[in-house]
């Protein structure tokens, strides 16, 4: 993450925040974070998936598909 992130705060009247302001390279940086954390929160899913539907084979043989036909399925 960023180390040195400044950070400037707007409040309203009673001085609560409401927003904050940082350097557009910080957001470029943050932006740039968030979408590797994204990919590796996709393909986390879709490991998890993937795992779920071997448990699922293992236990009902009759779903098995063979892989010529796997890669021929449309």
């Amino acid at each position: 993450m960023i180390k040195d992130l400044k950070v400037n705060y707007v409040t309203d009247d009673h001085g609560q925040p409401t927003a904050v302001q940082i350097s557009y390279e910080d957001w470029q940086e943050i932006s740039k974070q968030l979408s590797v954390f994204e990919e590796y929160i996709a393909l986390k899913e879709e490991l998890t998936t993937s795992f779920e539907e071997v448990k699922s084979l293992k236990k009902d043989k009759s779903k098995r598909v063979t892989l010529n036909d796997f890669l021929n399925e449309r």
